[in-house]
C-alpha cells in the first residue's frame, strides 16, 4: 500500500466543498469528507482502480480520478508516484473541468 497524499491544492478543494455542504447541512459534510478520505485509503491500496481521462496537455499524462465511494458526483484526482500517491484536486464531477487542467 503506498501513503496518499493531499497536496494544498486539493487540501482547499475539500475545504472549500465541506465549507459549503455544512451551510445547509453539517452532517453531509462531513460524510463527503470521511468518503473522500476512505475512497483515497483505497487508492492508496489499488493506485491503478481510477479512469484516466485524456487531456491535450502532456504534463497532464499519468493523472487518474475516481469517484469517492457513497458520493460520486464528487471526483478525486491523482497521480501515482513511486512511493506515493498524490491527490491533485478534488472537484465536483458538474464542474467544467478542462480549465482547472490547464
Amino acid at each position: 500500500m503506498k501513503p496518499v497524499v493531499f497536496n494544498p491544492v486539493a487540501v482547499s478543494d475539500l475545504d472549500e466543498l465541506t465549507s459549503h455542504i455544512a451551510q445547509d447541512n453539517v452532517v453531509a459534510a462531513k460524510n463527503v469528507r470521511l468518503s473522500v478520505f476512505d475512497t483515497a485509503e483505497r487508492i492508496g491500496q489499488q493506485p491503478g482502480i481510477g479512469i484516466r481521462p485524456t487531456f491535450n496537455a502532456p504534463r497532464f499524462a499519468g493523472i487518474r480520478f475516481i469517484p469517492a465511494d457513497s458520493y460520486p458526483q464528487y471526483l478525486i484526482f491523482y497521480l501515482e508516484g513511486l512511493d506515493e500517491i498524490e491527490v491533485l484536486r478534488v472537484l465536483h464531477g458538474a464542474r467544467h473541468l478542462p480549465p482547472l487542467f490547464a
